[in-house]
């Protein structure tokens, strides 16, 4: 099909206005920030326009040394301020807790329309964020949890003799996206009391996906700025999403148990007479979105490493761990060996690694004003390979972990910072916990194919750029 002259000239219009060269006569300066130039940002830009991981990444990598937040521009986005170090993180988590200064950013805003709609993950501040969060915060505390393992361990055990099936047909798979059927119904299980066979949690899982992909991609893309973005009941995956979500609330609506089936986590939400049933079912969908993608992520780069290292002495001392746990002699928390190994997996491949803010009204780091629509980028893939923090950043070394880190450390924010961060993360940590102990109590191992590679893009959440084909193998 021939492109008329007055596209190219329109396209090509639209592409320099993205790129804003005008707003560089307003370039920020500043000791206490690194100012990405023009010709440093085109320069990077053409390497990485349609990869926004690796775009970020690449400036990370070039200007983070210092450890101070970087000014760059990104095209479809604006002017940005990448922020990484411990001080700077401690001043944006002050200041989202005293309220009035922060806002969600607009990638959050964009995955609202498209998906997640009025759930708890994308409000902002308000009355309905404030009913939701003073019902669901409290359920998820650690000690909360272990309500929930006996659910989560049963459904690993059952996983792990579907892998056993497919070790038997020598069958090599695709590790991430078993991970992701495992944790789908992981979630649907322990958090909606709503059992789904594999099958079921594997057409969600890629629905989920789908929709995920067009999302990130509509997102970073110039379409936006010529096409109407479609409303998210129009998209066939999030059609199948609703059915589901349909389908188990009526299941537990029509149920004659005298408790409610729902998970407690979220059966307080349902039963609130002031929320409309879309509210109720995006409350559902953010549980989903939140524990879902992340938490197989996260299982997807613990697998990477034992594969790497499951002879190792630190290993062993895991197996010895998942031993003790069986015989009843460990609780799940003391597992000190096994949480080192998690944490250090989710240091250097974060499954949220960048996320955003915007400022509603100016704030300050160390002296240098940030103007008000600013929009923030927060980086915990930064600010866990600082090498000033962490030497030898990009190494896998779990022993890091074996001293436990204080409470107000802002140097590992796999889950965020601030009143805002992850709330579900230790349902997270329990799910990976229980399958790996399961996995490695069975004497699994995994092998992985010669070209697999830790090498991670964004489709909203991370994930690896090329399939993670492996095999799990168990002794017959």
């Amino acid at each position: 099909m021939k492109i008329s002259i007055y596209a190219k000239i329109l396209a090509i219009s639209c592409l320099l206005s993205a790129l804003g060269f005008r707003s560089y006569a307003a370039e920020p300066t500043s000791e206490a920030i690194t100012t990405v130039s023009k010709y440093d940002h085109i320069n990077v830009f053409w390497q990485h326009m349609f990869d926004p991981y690796r775009f970020f990444t690449t400036l990370f990598e070039r200007y983070g040394a210092p450890g101070k937040p970087i000014s760059f521009y990104m095209p479809t986005m604006g002017r940005m301020l990448m922020v990484y170090d411990a001080d700077s993180l401690h001043t944006l988590a002050v200041l989202e807790g005293q309220g009035g200064f922060l806002k969600k950013g607009y990638s959050v805003q964009f995955v609202s329309s498209r998906l997640l709609g009025s759930g708890f993950a994308v409000l902002e501040d308000g009355d309905l964020y404030k009913n939701i969060h003073s019902k669901m915060k409290p359920k998820f505390i650690q000690n909360k949890m272990i309500s929930h393992v006996a659910d989560t361990q049963k459904w690993a055990q059952d996983f792990v003799r579907y892998l056993k099936i497919q070790d038997k047909e020598k069958k090599w798979i695709d590790l991430e996206e078993e991970m992701l059927t495992f944790t789908m119904g992981g979630i649907s299980r322990s958090m909606l009391g709503f059992a789904l066979e594999m099958e079921r949690s594997r057409e969600l899982s890629r629905a989920l996906s789908g929709l995920l992909s067009k999302i990130i991609s509509e997102q970073f893309s110039f379409r936006k700025f010529i096409f109407q973005t479609p409303a998210r009941e129009a998209d066939p995956e999030y059609q199948l999403i609703y059915e589901f979500l349909q389908e188990v609330i009526a299941h537990n609506q029509e149920s004659e148990q005298e408790e409610n089936p729902f998970s407690e986590v979220i059966s307080d939400v349902m039963k609130d007479p002031q929320l409309s049933e879309e509210q109720k079912r995006d409350q559902i969908l953010n549980i989903f979105f939140g524990g879902h993608e992340t938490t197989a992520h996260w299982l997807t780069v613990c697998l990477y490493f034992l594969s790497q290292h499951q002879d190792s002495d630190f290993v062993a001392q895991i197996r010895a761990e998942a031993e003790a746990f069986r015989r009843g002699e460990k609780e799940l928390k003391s597992l000190t060996y096994l949480d080192a190994f998690m944490q250090e997996a989710l240091r250097i491949d974060p499954s949220v690694p960048f996320y955003g803010r915007e400022t509603i009204a100016p704030i300050s780091f160390n002296g240098f004003e940030v103007p008000v629509g600013t929009k923030i980028l927060i980086s915990p893939y930064a600010a866990h390979h600082l090498e000033k923090n962490w030497p030898d950043a990009g190494t896998f070394r779990p022993e890091r972990f074996l001293t436990p880190l204080r409470m107000d450390n802002r140097t590992f924010i796999p889950f965020g910072v601030g009143k805002r961060s992850c709330m579900g993360r230790h349902f997270s940590a329990q799910e990976v916990k229980l399958f790996l102990i399961t996995l490695l109590l069975e004497e699994g191992r995994v092998s992985l194919d010669k070209d697999c590679k830790l090498d991670s893009h964004l489709v909203c959440t991370a994930r690896f750029r090329k399939t993670p084909w492996g095999r799990i193998s168990f002794p017959h």
